[in-house]
């Protein structure tokens, strides 16, 4: 299946989820990264060679595996260029005198392993055995969180060092309560009856091939917990009857993490291939029935995808059983028997959709050329008359009108783009959203006083504005300041 490629997604590699810790913090920053990858074997070099500057200081190969090693904690695949990432924010944050405390790291630590909104000491202890066991020491830990954190923290005082102004707010909402009214045409598809040469076509395979992609499949086992087969129990647990099957569900839930985890637990050290016959051995002593399930997917739609088989997805070695996902009438946890990944499309593979993809853009482009010439004429017009006939001349496909103003349309793509061509209009002009000729007839400024909850949603706007651009410039900062020269980035190769 063709498809446009989305933002890699991560797996999840713990048994245990992190709240407000996430790897995206650092992810957000890739942007000013010089692109390169190479994988973990990549380290051949002294550790002390030198990988790329952040803020004038050199970082070595040795920098990057200690913050490689302590990211892992969170994703084992964190590649080399995300962890200079984070040496990168690091020194920016040290640039501008933040840091976690060690007093801060611990009151998040003991956020993390809680139970009832109280500190669990046990469940920190099982998750530190658990990283013991894959290779890891305390200390990687708190490094771990650390970077996290810091990442965090370097947003947060940037985006709350944001001022908004009264008069900035006034203005705010001046533009966002300003109605504009008009009439929108919207052109028939200009399509070009031309033939479209193999050349032109494989251009544009060449210049688009990340949009194309042929779909991964996931074949797996999954068991069910009927919460029915948990109702009894459930009676005799909770009192209150009109909660019973809520705790039934709980109770179906626990029976399938626990599940989970024994067969995590019993197939760790199990070669990957033997894992197969040891599951459906375990599933038959325990006499639980196997389904099977067979999904495809890709990188555009596993937004998309079911929960169960999100679950599959995620589910990573050495053990590939899924956490429990609560389907309508029982708790599910899943086994994957064989992956196989999507990966970019051949020419040859999606010939058929490119044609499509590529006569679709020539339609586009003509047909919005076609909207900014009339665009053009219509402004010349020196009066109404002359104005009517030009759009009596337009290929219209459809005619609408429009009453619209910011706050009212701030949440429709399709209206905000027909308000931005109007916004730069005077009555009578006319401006292209697209495939359409937006005309405006009029324009008005709003009226009255603005009371206090307005003024609050406008800085409230404002504000978020302000500190995106802000992100936008720390992101700029960073791409300034620091240079990435490892194996596999373009600096590398001169």
């Amino acid at each position: 299946m063709v498809i446009k490629k989305m933002n890699s997604v991560f797996h999840k590699h713990s048994r245990w989820l992190f709240g407000v810790f996430t790897i995206v913090i650092i992810v957000s920053f890739l942007g000013f990264l010089t692109p390169g990858s190479f994988g973990i074997s990549g380290f051949g070099s002294p550790k002390d060679a030198v990988v790329g500057i952040a803020y004038g200081k050199e970082i070595t190969y040795d920098d990057l595996f200690k913050t490689m090693r302590a990211l892992a904690i969170f994703n084992p695949h964190v590649n080399e260029q995300i962890a200079f990432s984070a040496i990168c924010v690091r020194a920016k944050a040290d640039q501008l005198g933040i840091a976690v405390s060690d007093a801060e790291l611990k009151d998040l630590l003991q956020k993390q392993f809680e139970t009832d909104g109280k500190y669990d000491r046990g469940k920190y202890r099982e998750f530190t055995e658990v990283m013991r066991k894959r290779g890891f020491s305390e200390e990687e830990l708190f490094e771990g969180f650390r970077a996290m954190a810091l990442a965090d923290k370097l947003r947060g005082t940037v985006a709350d060092s944001i001022v908004v102004t009264d008069s900035e707010a006034r203005k705010a909402y001046r533009e966002l309560n300003t109605r504009f009214t008009g009439k929108t045409y919207t052109l028939k598809p200009q399509e070009s009856t031309a033939a479209i040469p193999t050349p032109e076509l494989q251009k544009f395979f060449d210049e688009h091939a990340s949009n194309y992609e042929i779909d991964g499949t996931l074949a797996a086992l999954t068991i069910e917990f009927p919460y029915a087969d948990y109702a009894a129990a459930a009676k005799k647990q909770e009192k209150d009857a009109a909660k019973v099957t809520e705790k039934a569900k709980a109770l179906a839930k626990d029976a399938a993490e626990k599940f989970s985890d024994d067969i995590y637990d019993a197939l760790k050290t199990t070669p990957a291939k033997e894992q197969l016959a040891a599951f459906k051995k375990l599933a038959a002593a325990k006499k639980l029935a196997v389904k099977e399930r067979k999904i495809t997917f890709n990188s555009g739609n596993i937004g998309n995808l079911k929960q169960l088989d999100y679950a599959l997805l995620k589910a990573s070695e050495p053990v590939e059983i899924s956490t429990p996902v609560l389907e309508e009438k029982a708790a599910v946890v899943g086994f994957v028997t064989n992956r196989v990944a999507p990966r970019p499309a051949k020419f040859a593979e999606v010939t058929k959709q490119v044609f499509k993809d590529c006569k679709t853009v020539r339609t586009l482009v003509a047909t919005e050329a076609k909207a900014r010439e009339f665009a053009k004429k219509y402004n010349e017009c020196k009066d109404a008359a002359a104005r009517a006939a030009l759009l009596k001349t337009m290929p219209v496909a459809k005619t609408a009108d429009f009453s619209l103003t910011g706050m009212e349309n701030f949440k429709d793509q399709s209206q905000r783009n027909v308000l931005a061509a109007a916004a730069g209009l005077a009555p009578d002009q006319a401006a292209v959203a697209g495939d359409a000729l937006v005309v405006l007839t009029k324009r008005e400024l709003p009226q009255g006083a603005i009371s206090a909850e307005s003024m609050d949603q406008c800085r409230f706007l404002v504000r978020m504005n302000k500190q995106q651009l802000a992100l936008m410039d720390l992101q700029d900062d960073l791409g300034n300041h620091c240079q990435y020269r490892g194996p596999g980035s373009d600096a590398a190769k001169k």
